[in-house]
Order: C-alpha cells, then structure tokens, then sequence
C-alpha cells in the first residue's frame, strides 16, 4: 500500500518528521520467507517526491542534461501525470541527449530522477535571466 501526501512546513521540521516516520517499523507477512519467532518488521519506506527547478545557462543545457541524466516513466498513469504537471507549469519536452562518461555526474544511487520539462529564460537588456 503507498500512501501519497503533500507535505509543508519548515525544512528542519519535516526533516524531524521524516526521521520519525523512518523509526516506525511494522509487523510484515512474507510467505516467501521463513518463520521465525515474533514475525519479521518492515520500517516505513519514505519517499520524497519533488519538483525541482535547476537555473542554468541556456547554453549549457547538453552539459546539464549529460550531469543529472533525466528519464522517462515507464508506467503509462504517470507518463500522463508527469505530462500534465510539464503542460500546468508551461513546459516544453526536453529534448533527446547522448549520456557521455566524460561528464561529471551527480551520484544518483537509488534516486529516480524523472524529466518534467523545459521553460526558456528571459533576457532583459541582452542579459538571461537565470
């Protein structure tokens, strides 16, 4: 079962939150594994889910894109969801990249990262906006 919330409050306290939550454990059923007096315990698998938006240079977008390596979703109920969060927030697809090794990247063990889209700067003046 996967419960979804909207969390706000200050980054201190939901990061307190967040670590009570993971001292939760549960009493957890698995037939694939054998018994053993008192049961088995499943901690709570807490799961942030984000929206960030990285500011960088327009001219650097295949540097950016080479360093996070954003993917797809390949589960059709959020590829429709993802899409309708890019489309509410006014973005365009990102476009197709090569991943190349020689670009620093970002340690991302265990972390999906999901491309939503892409919004343009302005440029006042001659000068982008980041």
């Amino acid at each position: 079962m996967h419960l979804y919330l909207l969390v706000k409050g200050i980054k201190d306290h939901q990061d307190r939150w967040v670590n009570d939550l993971l001292a939760k454990h549960l009493p957890y059923k698995n037939k694939n594994l054998p018994q053993v007096s008192g049961g088995y315990l499943c901690q709570l698998a807490v799961r942030p889910v984000m929206l960030y938006e990285i500011g960088f240079p327009e001219d650097q977008l295949d540097e950016v894109l080479k360093t996070v390596r954003p993917s797809g979703y390949k589960n059709t109920f959020m590829e429709k969801a993802i899409h309708m969060i890019g489309k509410l927030l006014g973005l365009k697809p990102i476009p197709k990249f090569t991943a190349d090794d020689g670009v620093f990247r970002v340690r991302n063990e265990a972390v999906g990262v999901i491309g939503v889209g892409l919004k343009k700067d302005r440029f006042v003046d001659g000068v982008e906006q980041l």
